[in-house]
């Protein structure tokens, strides 16, 4: 991207909360506590993970950075589970990196939010040090700003720059480019002088810059991408953002890309030099291989023959309920949910897998037919408050002795299971 001016901004420095007057809730006692931060990279001797954004950090953490440096290395840190800690209700506002504005830090650090600077975020949700947001067009930064993109990048995303001032001078050096105004200029210095993008080099009649098929034809660094919705089409290799140079929300807003990924919103496609097919989720196909719900879109469920829970197996759309009414035929089956439905139409409904035919055998946590050593370990590994989960094997949302009692009481082999197949 050219020609990006990031202000030097004095920050605090410091990360998470600090000085910030905590109230922690400890029964009924409402205890008042100094809550100082700790630097990027956690207390001595703590293990800690250098990430770049969230998407590095494990479920439940945040990217955290220090005040002001939204684009720099963090550690990632757990986001602090709701009602375990209160923050003051002192209005002290601060500019989230996400162009968000809290009431003060302590709230941003509730939120997962590193702080970017003091004070409240602008309009244009470019705070005081926060990297720019992205942009498609001019119209939507600021007064005095225009969306800056990267070369050959003139139908994509770029981010809000303020256009230069009178004080800027270019070089008197003769090196045309083809702005995406469709004007040339002397170099890519006076186009940026008049917040313009580069559209190609060379001058605007000498035509486009070259076409590509794929990303193979274009230079390292550089994706080839095609005009919104037109996948197959050709298109023009253009440069992929380095990391921390480019500031996507988090916002989910999610659009399908050209290679079958569904990304949480064009922003983040951009950045990993992705066309995009469609707005919203890619649809998925009768054969879009899972191992579980989580590798299929929402209304979609991981589909595995009968006998093969977790295994490999296909999406499929949920079947949306009141669509269908199932046969009054009594011949159970046992669903990968450790449910005995009454048949199969009946799991069917419920979007479940099958495990094997007949109901369910009590304590075979493993749906493997046996009643052994595997279920032990699994109810073990479920043991305390576990409500609705395929160890409660009493139903009263704790997985303790009088479970393991009951899966004692079933050791050995289940019965076999009916002939013939299951009925829908």
């Amino acid at each position: 991207m050219k020609k990006m001016k990031k202000a030097n901004v004095a920050m605090r420095s410091r990360t998470v909360a600090p000085w910030t007057y905590v109230t922690m809730l400890l029964g009924t006692c409402a205890i008042l506590l100094l809550f100082v931060g700790t630097p990027a990279g956690g207390e001595e001797g703590e293990q800690t993970e250098a990430c770049m954004t969230n998407f590095d950090c494990a479920s439940g953490e945040f990217c955290n950075k220090p005040a002001g440096d939204c684009a720099g290395e963090g550690v990632c840190t757990p986001v602090p589970i709701p009602g375990e800690l209160a923050c003051l209700d002192v209005w002290d506002p601060v500019c989230g990196c996400n162009g968000q504005t809290y009431s003060n830090d302590c709230y941003a650090f509730l939120a997962g939010v590193n702080v970017a600077g003091p004070g409240e975020c602008n309009g244009n949700g470019n705070g005081p040090g926060v990297p720019p947001l992205f942009c498609l067009n001019d119209g939507q930064c600021g007064d005095g700003q225009f969306c800056n993109k990267p070369d050959g990048a003139c139908d994509g995303f770029g981010q809000c720059e303020d256009v230069p001032g009178d004080d800027q001078a270019c070089a008197l050096i003769l090196d045309p480019v083809c702005g995406c105004d469709g004007n040339t200029y002397d170099n890519d210095c006076f186009a940026w002088l008049a917040g313009v993008n580069v559209a190609f080099s060379g001058e605007c009649e000498d035509g486009p810059a070259p076409t590509c098929i794929d990303d193979s034809e274009c230079p390292e660094g550089f994706a080839c991408k095609t005009p919104f919705g037109e996948c197959d089409a050709e298109g023009t290799c253009v440069e992929v953002p380095e990391p921390g140079t480019l500031f996507c929300t988090m916002i989910y807003d999610p659009v399908c890309g050209c290679d079958g990924v569904t990304y949480g919103n064009p922003c983040l496609a951009f950045l990993v030099g992705a066309s995009i097919a469609s707005m919203g989720e890619c649809p998925q196909t009768p054969d879009t291989p899972c191992t579980s719900d989580a590798d299929c879109n929402a209304g979609h469920y991981c589909s595995t023959p009968m006998g093969e829970c977790g295994g490999e197996g296909v999406c499929v759309e949920e079947t949306p309920p009141g669509k269908f009414a199932c046969p009054q035929v009594f011949d159970p089956v046992c669903g990968c949910d450790g449910k005995t439905y009454g048949n199969g139409c009946e799991a069917f409904l419920a979007n479940a897998n099958l495990a094997y035919a007949g109901p369910c055998c009590k304590g075979d946590l493993t749906l493997n037919m046996q009643v052994n050593v595997f279920d032990l370990l699994a109810l073990l590994e479920d043991w305390g408050t576990c409500p609705g989960c395929i160890s409660d094997l009493t139903g009263d949302g704790q997985v303790n002795v009088f479970d393991l009692l009951e899966l004692l009481e079933n050791w050995g082999a289940c019965p076999d299971p009916p002939d013939g197949p299951v009925k829908f």
